[in-house]
């Protein structure tokens, strides 16, 4: 299972999961190479309680000014007390959250949504949302309740074939990656915005539909042997495949 802490390089990463459930899914490894790559990322495995430690764990996280949260199974109706913290990156993982009990995160720019999760996404709750991270659509149980205009940046793991709907909620995107991607044909008529297109191993993908007017300056395609290409060898872009 991949697991991303934060995607800011030199945060400081809080995890609210049961220290079993951490040491089991997270391994050495993983905590080493964020470590090297993000120099101060300090990982806080909070207790089996979480209910009970959750108070505790907020005021360290105060105290430390930690700005990457963690979440994972067992945290529910005391959500709302992360409203405390002045977090920027957070990430929800093999969870069932009620969007209701959400705080509004005022300044939380990177969301990540991991594996099993269901949450559903308000721009209500997230209104300063500029970048966010699908790790598995195809085992997203939540909605995407709302447009969300500021967010410029999406990224899609395993997204079982409903890019063009998760698409039509971020009209002003600037970046879009698929990794692991099922579509046979991606739309991305609505998204005039778009500067930079990565498919990485979209191994049923025959068609991307390119608006005429666009922003494009940038395809990657990687492993998409299907993909019929032309249209973007006839654009004025930076295009690499392999």
């Amino acid at each position: 299972m991949e697991i991303v802490i934060s995607n800011q390089k030199g945060h400081r990463a809080l995890l609210f999961f049961p220290i079993g459930y951490a040491e089991k899914i997270i391994s050495n490894e993983l905590k080493n190479k964020f470590i090297k790559e993000s120099d101060r990322t300090i990982f806080e495995f909070i207790g089996s309680n979480l209910e009970s430690d959750l108070d505790v764990a907020i005021s360290i996280a105060i105290e430390q000014g930690i700005k990457s949260v963690g979440i994972g199974v067992g945290i529910t109706s005391d959500i709302y007390k992360l409203s405390k913290l002045n977090i920027e990156s957070i990430s929800f993982h093999n969870c069932i959250i009620d969007y209701k009990l959400f705080p509004v995160f005022h300044n939380v720019k990177y969301l990540t949504i991991g594996d099993s999760v269901k949450v559903d996404i308000s721009f209500s709750n997230f209104p300063t949302l500029v970048d966010i991270t699908f790790l598995s659509v195809k085992t997203f149980k939540g909605k995407i309740l709302d447009k969300f205009e500021e967010v410029e940046k999406l990224i899609l793991w395993y997204e079982n074939k409903k890019s063009n709907d998760i698409l039509n909620k971020f009209p002003k995107l600037k970046e879009f990656w698929i990794n692991n991607g099922s579509i046979v044909e991606l739309d991305i008529t609505q998204n005039l915005d778009l500067e930079i297109l990565e498919l990485h191993r979209c191994i049923k993908l025959e068609k991307v539909i390119i608006p005429r007017k666009n922003s494009l300056k940038k395809v990657i395609v990687e492993a998409s042997n299907k993909l019929d290409d032309r249209n973007f060898l006839d654009m004025k872009i930076e295009f690499r495949r392999w």
